[in-house]
């Protein structure tokens, strides 16, 4: 359906954000005076986008990478903001697929949760040191 749709070059859009934001599944961040006006997504009835989030929602409760990726953002997000985030991943893996002509590799949900809680360990290590040079500058 998605090479139905866009067809097998891709080289109208110049990076994959471009991509993205053509299917209506990047934030539309209306600003004025620094003042935020909407942070709604882009309405639309493109047929890419839609298979796209219903492939995202399927994901929710699958044992792989993408699906703790989707139950992360539905714990930040929330259900809508998780299947729009979701799918505008699974737009990025399309167009590298069909630009680059790069296969999809399988991440295991092991793996993933590992790479998860060492992102997470290092961020509070940075954030205690931080804190430590704040609240005792000449012990470092």
């Amino acid at each position: 359906m998605i090479l139905g749709e866009i067809g097998e070059d891709v080289s109208r859009f110049p990076t994959e954000k471009h991509f993205a934001g053509w299917l209506g599944l990047c934030p539309n961040h209306q600003e004025s005076n620094r003042k935020r006006k909407s942070r709604r997504v882009r309405k639309g009835k493109n047929r890419v986008a839609i298979a796209l989030r219903l492939a995202a929602r399927s994901l929710q409760r699958s044992h792989s990478a993408m699906g703790a990726y989707s139950r992360r953002m539905n714990s930040r997000l929330g259900f809508k903001g998780a299947i729009t985030a979701t799918a505008h991943k699974l737009a990025r893996y399309v167009y590298a697929m069909l630009n680059h002509g790069v296969a999809y590799v399988s991440q295991s949900l092991e793996e993933c949760e590992a790479a998860t809680q060492e992102r997470i360990e290092r961020t509070l290590r940075k954030k205690a040191v931080l804190w430590a040079t704040i609240w005792f500058p000449g012990s470092r």
